[in-house]
């Protein structure tokens, strides 16, 4: 199964621009709360909801071609 891991991993191999989106993301009300929210968990703990990705075609391709909910 493809998970998040693996599209975060073939977005860098490709050099393909990301932004994840996690549950401190969209909870906080401002840049304060989620920026504190952020130093005070650990990476492998927040919970990713979603990931954009920016890039030419032939690359968003490469990342996400495989991906079930897109075809």
């Amino acid at each position: 199964k493809l998970g998040m891991q693996e599209v975060i991993r073939r977005a860098k191999h490709n050099g393909v621009e990301f932004v994840l989106y996690d549950k401190l993301a969209v909870r906080a009300t401002d840049y304060v709360q989620y920026d504190s929210g952020i130093k005070s968990t650990p990476a492998e703990s927040r919970e990713i909801l979603g990931i954009g990705i920016m890039g030419d075609a032939e690359s968003i391709k490469r990342v996400t071609g495989d991906l079930p909910l897109l075809k």
